[in-house]
């Protein structure tokens, strides 16, 4: 096995073990509490324009991303999150899949 596929496999393991004792939760993600999240969410909007944008969220774990865009009022093209993570995936379509690509 290569390092990469190695380092792969740990990570997707790593998610799941903590998706299998949290469930949806903050912690799953391993963001430290809700509060984190927003700010660092806060952080990308500032001097961007993402009115009408399409946005690819990399490591989109759960859409959370999506959700704070929506809440924000900020209007998109679209948005699509991927992640390495099926079971963080499968959480994310059954949230937002009539609204987005994840």
């Amino acid at each position: 096995m290569s390092e990469f596929a190695a380092i792969h496999s740990q990570t997707q393991q790593r998610y799941s073990q903590r998706y299998q004792q949290l469930g949806r939760h903050i912690r799953t993600l391993g963001w430290g509490n809700q509060e984190q999240q927003q700010y660092r969410f806060a952080q990308t909007l500032i001097g961007l324009n993402f009115d009408q944008r399409h946005i690819l969220d990399i490591g989109c774990g759960f859409g959370d991303y999506y959700a704070f865009l929506k809440a924000e009022g900020i209007p998109i093209q679209g948005y699509t999150g991927i992640d390495i993570n099926p079971d963080l995936l499968q959480e994310a379509r059954q949230q937002w899949a009539s609204e987005t690509q994840v």
